[in-house]
């Protein structure tokens, strides 16, 4: 992707983002957070969001202070390697979410991961788990206690391709196209909001 490959190419803590095109189906988001690795002393993240264009607005590495994981190799490796914001750059670069519905798979952990400043500016907040066990439910689908634990989860219990890569803005993607089926073939309505689905 041309702008996962522009933004590996920059220098300095910088995020890959984007514009808000004007034409946002109903300014709605897809957020995607996952952990790269932890040293004992900092947490390093990614944040990604996608709007309902698929158009990558945000994908940034975060740096948070943590006493979680080893100082393993591997750990030091991934630290030195990204060029990582602090809670406040994060904050700066998510500005361009404020008036946004995001919807994450697991809304209150995803929620909790966010900068104050920044869950505050949102429109709301949705749950794409919740709203997938409702579907689960109309279409009598056998899930495991704890099921699904994730979005690619979900995606193959229901015969979607899994995303293998783990980058964030490639997840959040494959988190729209879920969405998007449940709300096509929930046996209820097309177009459906995931604002019922409460809280993750």
């Amino acid at each position: 992707m041309a702008w996962l490959d522009n933004w590996r190419r920059r220098k300095g803590p910088e995020a890959a983002t984007r514009r808000r095109p004007p034409d946002l189906d109903a300014d709605r988001g897809y957020l995607h957070i996952r952990s790269v690795a932890a040293d004992g002393a900092w947490h390093l993240m990614q944040y990604a969001v996608v709007d309902d264009g698929a158009n990558v607005l945000l994908s940034a590495f975060v740096r948070a202070a943590s006493p979680v994981g080893e100082s393993t190799q591997r750990a030091r490796e991934a630290m030195a390697a990204a060029h990582a914001f602090d809670a406040e750059g994060l904050a700066a670069a998510m500005r361009l979410c404020r008036g946004l519905r995001l919807t994450a798979f697991g809304a209150g952990l995803n929620r909790g991961l966010l900068p104050q400043a920044v869950a505050a500016s949102l429109a709301g907040m949705d749950c794409a788990r919740e709203r997938f066990l409702e579907v689960a439910r109309l279409r009598r689908l056998r899930l495991a206690p704890g099921d699904p634990m994730d979005a690619n989860e979900a995606r193959r219990l229901v015969g979607l391709p899994p995303e293998r890569s783990e980058d964030a803005a490639l997840r959040a993607l494959a988190l729209r196209g879920l969405c998007r089926w449940m709300e096509g073939r929930d046996g209820a309505s097309e177009a459906r909001s995931f604002a019922d689905a409460g809280p993750g």
